[in-house]
């Protein structure tokens, strides 16, 4: 009979054993138990003795009994190499283990396979009244772990493993934060990177540093930012000093990286939370800081640990590009964050940003392009089209090529107009010419910088209208027309320019919207039309091969444009199937079944598929309309921003109605403020003395109506007096005239 074998019997016999009457003999059998090692069910790689058994159950009045019965009080299992004291330990039985410290001290020393000691074991369960009573009996709070598991101290275990109470008796019996110099990492540290929130709370409480760095550089915020525990995020922000835990930065691959940026990416809810703490509303104002988005100036002030100095950022902050592309705002606009940029915080500084420089670059670009389109259109407008000169030449039986040999006989002829017409035509083309190699340049270097990232579709207009316009706007030698070739380019370069003029007003705040929105439906619509392609096409050939008889279907080119036309609603149907000179129509069943499918599919489901998308993603276009604005709008300040030297970009950048300099004070700084503020008190006070002044005034009235009022009596009682005293001198038919 094999160990294996034997399990079962084992188990029940232990089962038995504890619930036998203790006047029943069963010392034989008790110390055949307490000798043979068998498999516990459940543990198939851990090999354990009645003794474990006992022990995890916490039995001790049988643990007692199979020691005295000879058990091996120091049998340790196969895989995690654990006596009966890690057992009982780990599963908080405090009754055995306080039995087996009393019959030796020395299980407090004992280590498993991974160097952990009873103490780690405890505390990893967390059990507090067996940390405190290993701790009572002499256990090693220094005692460390394997390499493995990176050498933790038990109080490191109890932050690691979230052990609330296990950590809180610690650090009553006087366990260290780990925040000594030169300490790889604190309590903290471990309890952030894990995300225990009750272990951070109690640290927090207990006085743990928030702000210090790790042997890597990174903070406690940082190690629960990159780990994804949010309510960890949430209850540092709370710290009265947040401000300070969010001016940590450190390099990474050679890019700085912040609390800000990494919330920004990976908790965008978060991070509004802590914009909405750099505002503060006052009565009359709102104080704004942009020291956590607006770094570049005061990153060096930052305390900057671990993994860089002073020269490293400093060489990072002379890489301007890399610095817009790095940018909190850059950030937003690349994962789509519409909440965060519509921040009242994120548009204050945009507005700043914008009014400051970025403006100004904006409308000389508009300018100098309106001035290429003036002159380009009235170069394209004045030069006449080839087929007028090859119809002069043709009356006069010359080629276009041997009128251009003669032109030195045909400009002694010309008339003074023409010529007025050749010099601005040559003014116009050397105008745009020196504009378009301008631009060229602007882009090509923009082709540096980005390098593979330039190439986004939205550069096309851009780049085709500068390659069609040098061509056109080229000269011809001898020649004041065109070639019919480059009359063609100069037809899709005017295109072109106008194309790109109108999207060089997607900036503007009153019309940038509405262009913006076409743009999205254009690109909707295409999709759409990409999608039913193969019908489309389907459609034209079976239109090519019933109808290849008829003008407008002689070719499969054809026949794409008009089916295509057709989908408008533009059909000519009694040009091509009634009129008589209409060309006979072979197949007609066929036809007629294809032309009502056409009907359906082409114009009716299509047609409304297109209306019903642009109808319902209105609201969504507009979203989106908003966000493009501001992204295009926060690439222009910032590249104008990088292009600029830093002491000139703060002062433009910074000089505003709030500028907060002190991390944390939300509080306006700037004079013409209070001016604001005391002028308003000056008014209330004047308003206040005028309604002073009113009220008295009323008074005095009030007063005034009770003399007239009192004289008005007394008037009356002095004519009765009068009236008597004349009755008594017999004067009583005196009229009141002649009183």
């Amino acid at each position: 009979m094999n160990e294996y074998t034997f399990k079962p019997i084992m188990t029940d016999a232990v089962d038995f054993i504890s619930e036998m009457p203790q006047s029943i003999s069963i010392t034989p059998f008790r110390r055949l138990l307490s000798q043979v090692g068998y498999h516990e069910d459940g543990e198939e790689d851990a090999s354990v003795t009645p003794l474990h058994t006992a022990a995890k159950e916490g039995d001790c009045v049988l643990v007692k009994q199979l020691i005295e019965e000879g058990a091996d009080v120091r049998a340790r299992t196969l895989t995690d190499n654990q006596t009966p004291f890690h057992i009982a330990v780990r599963n908080g039985k405090i009754e055995v283990v306080e039995y087996f410290l009393d019959l030796d001290k020395s299980f407090l020393e004992d280590q498993d396979s991974l160097k952990l000691t009873p103490l780690h074991l405890a505390v990893a369960s967390d059990h507090a009244d067996v940390v405190e009573l290993l701790i009572q009996r002499g256990a090693d709070l220094n005692a460390r772990t394997c390499l493995w598991l990176g050498r933790l101290t038990p109080i490191e275990v109890a932050a690691r493993e979230g052990a609330v109470k296990a950590l809180e008796c610690l650090l009553i019996k006087g366990g260290s934060l780990g925040e000594e110099l030169g300490q790889r990492q604190s309590l903290l540290h471990l309890s952030c990177q894990f995300g225990h929130i009750d272990s951070v709370t109690l640290l927090l409480k207990s006085g743990a540093d928030p702000h210090l760095a790790n042997n890597q550089g990174l903070t406690s915020i940082d190690l629960a930012i990159d780990n994804g525990h949010r309510k960890v995020v949430l209850k540092l922000l709370e710290s009265e000093k947040w401000v300070k835990l969010m001016t940590h930065a450190y390099l990474e691959n050679g890019v700085l990286v912040t609390p800000m940026r990494k919330l920004i990416r990976d908790m965008p809810d978060v991070a509004e939370k802590v914009f909405d703490k750099c505002v503060e509303s006052g009565e009359t104002v709102k104080a704004y800081s942009y020291e956590l988005l607006e770094d570049r100036s005061v990153i060096l002030d930052w305390v900057v640990e671990g993994k860089a100095h002073a020269s490293d950022i400093e060489r990072y902050l002379n890489n301007r590009f890399k610095v817009r592309d790095n940018h909190p705002l850059s950030i937003m606009v690349e994962g789509q964050e519409e909440k965060l940029l519509a921040h009242p915080l994120v548009t204050s500084l945009l507005s700043r940003k914008w009014k400051g420089l970025a403006r100004y670059f904006y409308y000389a670009h508009l300018l100098l392009h309106i001035t290429f389109l003036v002159f380009m259109t009235s170069f394209a407008l004045t030069v006449p089209s080839p087929y007028e000169g090859l119809s002069l030449a043709l009356n006069d039986s010359t080629t276009l090529s041997e009128m251009n040999m003669s032109c030195s006989d045909q400009e002694k002829t010309e008339k003074t107009e023409l010529a007025d017409e050749k010099m601005f035509a040559s003014s116009c083309s050397v105008i745009c010419l020196s504009i378009i190699a301008f631009n060229t340049l602007i882009e090509v270097l923009r082709m540096y910088r980005s390098r593979l990232s330039y190439f986004t579709l939205e550069r096309t207009p851009k780049w085709v209208l500068l390659i069609s316009g040098s061509i056109f706007l080229l000269p011809v030698p001898c020649s004041f027309y065109k070639e019919p070739w480059q009359w063609s380019t100069g037809i899709i370069a005017i295109f072109f320019a106008w194309l790109e003029f109108t999207l060089s007003l997607r900036r503007l705040d009153i019309i940038g919207i509405y262009i913006v929105m076409f743009v999205h439906t254009l690109a909707t619509s295409f999709k759409v039309v990409c999608a039913l392609l193969g019908l489309m096409v389907g459609f034209a050939i079976s239109f090519y091969m019933s109808l290849s008889n008829h003008p407008p279907f002689t070719t499969i080119v054809k026949s794409l444009f008009k089916s295509t036309m057709w989908m408008t609603g533009e059909f000519e149907y009694d040009s091509v199937f009634n009129e008589q000179e209409a060309a006979q129509i072979y197949y007609p069943v066929s036809t007629y079944i294809l032309f009502i499918l056409f009907i359906i599919f082409m114009t009716i489901l299509f047609m409304n598929l297109l209306v019903a998308l642009a109808i319902d993603d209105i609201k969504e276009i507009q979203s989106r309309a908003k966000l493009t604005i501001k992204a295009m709008r926060i690439s222009l300040a910032l590249t104008v921003e990088a292009m600029l030297p830093l002491a000139l970009t703060k002062k433009i950048y910074y000089f505003g109605s709030i500028e907060v300099k002190e991390p944390g004070k939300l509080k306006p700084k700037r004079a013409d403020i209070k001016a604001v503020m005391d002028q308003q008190d000056k008014i209330h006070e004047g308003i206040g003395q005028s309604f002073d002044k009113t009220e008295k005034l009323a008074e005095k009235q009030e007063k005034l109506e009770g003399l007239v009022t009192e004289l008005a009596a007394q008037t009356v009682h002095l004519q009765k007096m009068m009236a008597k005293l004349l009755e008594h001198n017999g004067l009583s038919s005196c009229t009141e005239t002649d009183v």
